[in-house]
């Protein structure tokens, strides 16, 4: 049988495995979580509703960002992008279709089915417009009205997620990610209630030839893993089989640390969670 810290890192692998990106730059959309409605153009079924995107499903139509903060206002072909979004529906799923704002090209398959939950998706842009936008696109073959919310855009150096490791291989590939565990130690135990507080770091590791740049890539993927592993204040992630609940995810820290050689700077950030779990 696994130990309590070995269900908690493979809960974190699981849940961060082919979902990070190697990135270029900063977040590329204006307002992803609609606080103001002026931020966006709605047609059709599609209506800025309690800081989402919400779409009716009474009449066809599209959402789209009014700005995409790029030095242009629009994205460039041939460049890989990485988008995410969460969708809410009572229903199966919601039907959407990703591309230009005219609904001319798709930047992933044409229309795709998204259960509720957090997406992310890694593209590439194959298109002969000029103004290379972003729209959103349903029509009424929806199973029901559903929402979108917390729209991230992001250029990717490569569309192939980063490797997530817990022993590190001779032939690794940089940038990579390694997770185990630290600490495990029992902060409870009576009667009725058996609990532990586990400690795992997740280390980001990035190489250079030079001493520079590194640093602005780390910070991105630590802000991606953070992202998932706790998307909101009190959240932590279900494990749901295993006998273990888990009722506290904590971000004890990031450190940061740079170490140059003679061929390479390598530039390491080590994450801290702290995650208290009750044995059910």
């Amino acid at each position: 049988m696994r130990s309590v810290t070995q269900y908690i890192r493979k809960t974190f692998i699981d849940a961060l495995s082919n979902k990070i990106y190697p990135t270029i730059g900063g977040e590329l959309v204006k307002d992803g979580s609609f606080t103001n409605p002026s931020n966006y153009t709605v047609t059709g079924g599609w209506s800025i509703t309690t800081g989402a995107g919400a779409f009716n499903d009474n009449t066809s139509g599209r959402v789209a960002p009014s700005t995409l903060l790029t030095s242009t206002g629009y994205l460039t072909n041939g460049k890989k992008y990485l988008i995410s979004f969460d969708v809410l529906t009572d229903y199966s799923h919601a039907n959407i279709w990703l591309g230009t704002a005219n609904g001319a090209d798709p930047y992933i398959a044409n229309y795709s089915n998204y259960t509720s939950g957090t997406h992310i998706i890694p593209f590439t842009i194959d298109t002969t417009q000029t103004n290379i936008d972003l729209g959103f696109y349903a029509t009424t073959g929806n199973p029901g009205p559903f929402t979108i919310d917390n729209i991230r855009l992001i250029q990717l150096s490569s569309t192939t997620a980063i490797k997530i490791y817990n022993k590190v291989p001779s032939n690794v590939s940089y940038p990579f990610i390694r997770i185990y565990s630290q600490e495990e130690r029992q902060i409870d135990n009576n009667n009725s209630r058996f609990m532990k507080d586990v400690i795992t770091r997740i280390e980001v590791v990035h190489r250079n030839t030079t001493a520079s740049g590194g640093e602005l890539l780390n910070n991105s993927i630590v802000n991606q893993i953070t992202s998932i592993l706790m998307p909101n204040p009190g959240e932590s992630l279900p494990i749901t089989d295993y006998n273990i609940s888990i009722y506290s995810t904590e971000l004890l820290g990031v450190t940061n640390f740079q170490d140059t050689f003679k061929d390479f700077t390598y530039h390491r950030s080590v994450i801290e969670i702290s995650t208290r779990v009750e044995l059910v």
